[in-house]
């Protein structure tokens, strides 16, 4: 009979034990969700930065359309490679989007990079033209 009390306790301590390890796997679900949750309000936010990129780049290329003269092949240029580059963050973006969780960090930072770099050049056209 000793044997029998024995093997209750610790039957039921296993069973307690293997219930709280199983339960483990909800945090990781949480943690998955707040992941995606980061990168959604990342993209967001990348979204919004770009939006005022792209009014502003909108304002160039109005501009551009009523400049004559001498300048106005130089600043058509200039606009075609600004659109060339927008395109490219458009690309940039849709990866960013697909990219892995190993690379997504990295995409971020080279994506937030170009996108710095690309408003500081829509700045530097729209002061070129006196706006």
């Amino acid at each position: 009979m000793k044997p029998l009390k024995m093997f209750l306790p610790v039957a039921l301590m296993s069973l307690i034990i293997l219930g709280l390890g199983a339960c483990g796997g909800g945090e990781d679900e949480v943690a998955i969700g707040d992941q995606q949750t980061d990168r959604q309000e990342a993209m967001a936010e990348l979204d919004r930065e770009l939006e005022q990129i792209d009014k502003k780049l909108q304002q160039v290329s109005e501009r551009i359309e009523n400049a004559a003269g001498e300048a106005d092949a130089e600043l058509e240029k200039t606009y075609a490679e600004l659109k060339d580059r927008r395109q490219a963050i458009a690309g940039s973006m849709d990866e960013l989007q697909n990219a892995t969780e190993d690379r997504w960090n990295a995409a971020h930072r080279d994506l937030k990079n170009s996108l710095k770099e690309f408003s500081g050049d829509v700045e530097e056209a729209w002061k070129d033209l006196g706006m």
